[in-house]
Parts: C-alpha cells; structure tokens; sequence
C-alpha cells in the first residue's frame, strides 16, 4: 500500500488546502517524502526522484519550508519568474538523467498569481533499480532527508532482487492452476495475462454481493463495439460482438466469469477471472475445426445463407486452396496433413477483442496507468494451426505455408516472468489494447505482424456490409 499524506486519493488533483494539511499533520520528510522549498538544481532532482522509485515510492514535494527537525511548517511556493513550467523541468530530468525512466505522476498547485508548488508522486513496486547518470543508485534512509547513494554491496544486490522479486511475482501469477481433465486438455487452450503497471496502482471495488454479480453477468450481455483499427477515427467501420457469460463465482482475491451450460458446470471453459488489482486472467478453449482431409465440408465455405460480395470471391479460392491442399495430402503416402488440429482464428481474436474491451468497461478509466504488462501461454498447442476465413489467410497459406504450432506448450515471452509492455494511451485505447494483445497473439501463432490488421479490416467490412445487406432485406 502506498503512503499518502493526502485526503485526496492518489491521482487526484490537489489543491493549496491539502498542503497545509501537511503542516496539520507535522508531516516530516525522510522515507517516502522529501520537500524542497524552490526548484533546485537538475542532477538533484534527478537523485531525489531515482532515491524514491529505488526505495518504497513516495513523493517529491517543492514549494514546502521545513524546521530542524525536517518537519513541513509553512507553504511558501516558488516564483513563476523561477520556473513557470515545472512539470517539464520534472519530465526532462526523469528522462534524461535516470535509466530507466521510472512512472511519475507531477502536478503544479497554484498558490496565487504568481507562485506555485510542485508534487511529484512515484509509486512503489517498479521494475529498477534506476540508475542516475553519475553511475550511482541512490536510496531513501528513514532518518534522512536527502537521498544518499548506496555503497553497500549487501544493500546493492537486495536492490536487484527487488526487480528479481517482481518478475517471481509475474511468474507466479501467469500459470494456469486449473486442474484439467484429459477431455479438456486435449482440446488445447490459450491463457492470456494482463496486469496494470506498476502494481497497486489499481484497487477495484468488489463487493460480492449477489447485486453485484447479476450486474457483472448483465454487462456481459450488451453488445461491444469492435471499431476498425485501419480506418480514422469517426470513419470506421465496426461490428458488435458480445460475450455472454453465464455463471459467475467468487473467490478471496477475484471473480470468475465463465461461459458453460448448468449440466457442464465441472467441465472447464472460456473463463475471464478479475482481480481487485486489476489483472485479469483469460482462459480460451482453442475453437477446433475438423480437418478438411478427414471432412471436406466442415467448413462451410460455400454454405452462408447471405454471402457479401468479398465472402463469395473469397470462398471459392480458400475451397480451390483447401482442394489442392488435401489433393497433395492424398497423393502422398507418408503426408502428415491429417494430423494438423485446426482451429478457426477469426473466432479467437474476436473472443480476445470482446473480453478485453468488456475487461476495460470493469476497470473504468484508470488515469494513473501507463501501461499494462502482457503474457499468455498455448497448452497442449501441438500441431495446432491457425484458419482464419478470407483472403489474407488464404494469400499467407499460398505464400508462405500453413503456419503451425510446433511445440505442446509455447510462452510469449519466452522467458518466464518477463512481460510485454503495452503503454495505455486515452485516444482509442481500447482499441489499441486488443488490437496490440491479438497482434501478438497472430505472431506467436506463426502469422506476419501486419497480418492481423489486414484480416481484421477484411472481415469488420464484410461483418458491416453483410449487417447492411441483412436490413436492406
């Protein structure tokens, strides 16, 4: 938990009363505050800000007076002529002269027409140690008030570990724990994990109630708003997806979400679980195909009752692929065709858009987020390959193959406890969110990194076409 001076919650925008509630509360600086009483020079505002991301977070405070005993006495503020834009002196300093460059959260307070305070909030739990440009990794002592660097090399390896003890923490929480039977194993499964950076950052009220969950199952029912990602915005085209869920259960620390029958209630399924972080876990059953050598006409390519212009043109050239395809296959004798499990793509991503967009319905805004950190994991993959209908798919296999999955179990990223960066941005951030996750998603399944946006363009337009067609009768 983080330490907060304040009344206002962290994020919120403080005003000249709340920093007098630091004199109030003989708050003293040390651990997790440091006041200045003006703008100080670049490299020492560079050493209090890496001090505290190194240490427990905490803020950086300018415009404050202090007594001897370093405690806040008076609110003096600092000229505009001094300085009259400090978060860009905060922002180019953090940037400049520490690597990496920590979360910070800046904001000017206005103490009149010509004065102003400066609170920089650094919360805890970041990926460092951060390093100042002088080489040195300075830290928080808990009867100081200046940052001091640390020379220790017990105190310097405890500060590695700390970022060793956040990617353990990654590590434990993107396994699927779920026990499996050998029938829903053998289907093969996509597990996703999300979690907002840095940690704590996000405190999500669950209440539990029974109201609550009804709400929850409720939300899932509505319709969202899948927009093309190629097009600009107010010019897009979309479709709406839903995602209904059907059960819904608690546990101390989350809720799960999951869609499954009352008579298949111990079978395993999709599942979406949220936790009062924020992260989120998403269990996905790979949606199989038959294989077209053993069933030539299990994908219905030819069998839409209202085919859009694009589905009649591309139909055909995916039957004529698949023909010469399971042709080649047959011709063979020692060909491996039949063993490929299919599985439809296009199904996936949009179970993968769809929850992502409803998960960050849940979430609400979060301003204090800059990004979330991705991971998942395919089990029992083996030999599982990607179709996804239309002509991108249909142009990848000609080119360049079946893309298929060659290992039982794959991990993106590779390493355990790393993840993958995904910055969280207001305009069109939903959007970007699964479109950046399903983008990763169609890489570690073997497509081209442009292959997903393509395909989704194709199919959003003809999903709007066909909506068009449809009232139009």
């Amino acid at each position: 938990m983080s330490f907060n001076p304040f009344d206002q919650a962290i994020g919120q925008t403080l005003t000249a009363d709340d920093l007098h509630t630091l004199i109030q509360r003989h708050v003293a600086e040390g651990y997790f505050v440091e006041y200045k009483s003006t703008i100080v020079a670049r490299d020492k505002i560079a050493k209090s800000i890496a001090s505290l991301a190194n240490t427990s977070g905490g803020w950086y405070i300018v415009g404050v007076e202090t007594d001897e005993h370093n405690i806040a006495t008076s609110i003096c503020g600092f000229g505009v002529d001094i300085c009259h834009d400090p978060i860009a002196v905060v922002r180019e300093v953090v940037k400049a002269r520490i690597d990496p460059t920590p979360v910070f959260y800046p904001q000017v307070i206005r103490l009149g027409d010509d004065r102003l305070a400066l609170v920089v909030y650094i919360p805890p739990a970041q990926d460092g140690p951060f390093i100042t440009t002088d080489g040195r990794l300075y830290v928080r002592q808990q009867d100081s008030s200046d940052p001091i660097f640390e020379k220790d090399r017990y105190a310097l390896n405890r500060l590695y570990d700390r970022s060793k003890d956040l990617h353990r923490r990654v590590e434990r929480f993107c396994q699927d724990t779920r026990q499996l039977s050998q029938r829903d194993a053998a289907q093969g499964w996509i597990s996703l994990f999300l979690q907002p950076y840095p940690e704590g950052l996000v405190q999500l009220q669950m209440p539990g109630t029974h109201t609550w969950l009804l709400d929850l199952l409720a939300r899932s029912q509505k319709p969202i708003r899948l927009a093309n990602p190629a097009m600009t915005p107010g010019s897009e085209t979309a479709v709406e997806a839903t995602l209904p869920f059907t059960a819904a259960q608690m546990t101390p620390v989350s809720v799960l979400l999951r869609q499954v029958t009352p008579t298949e209630v111990a079978t395993a399924g999709l599942t979406l679980e949220l936790f009062a972080t924020g992260s989120l876990k998403l269990h996905i059953p790979l949606p199989s195909l038959p294989n077209p050598l053993l069933d030539p006409n299990a994908w219905g390519l030819t069998q839409a009752p209202h085919p859009t212009h694009q589905q009649a043109e591309t139909a055909p050239e995916i039957s004529r692929l698949l023909s010469k395809l399971t042709h080649d296959a047959r011709a063979n004798p020692d060909s491996a065709f039949h063993l490929l499990r299919f599985f439809n793509f296009h199904i996936l991503w949009q179970v993968v858009a769809t929850a992502i967009s409803f998960y960050r319905e849940v979430l609400g805004a979060q301003p204090l987020v800059p990004e979330f950190r991705l991971a998942f994991l395919m089990s029992h993959a083996w030999r599982a390959a990607p179709y996804a209908p239309g002509r991108a798919w249909a142009d990848h296999v000609q080119t360049f193959g079946i893309p298929v999955i060659v290992s039982d179990a794959v991990r993106h990223p590779l390493q355990a406890g790393d993840s993958l960066p995904i910055a969280h941005t207001t305009q069109e951030e939903r959007v970007q969110l699964w479109l950046t996750i399903c983008s990763e998603l169609a890489l570690a399944l073997g497509f081209p990194v442009d292959f997903l946006t393509r395909h989704v363009t194709n199919m959003l337009t003809e999903g709007n076409d066909m909506a068009n067609e449809t009232r139009a009768e």
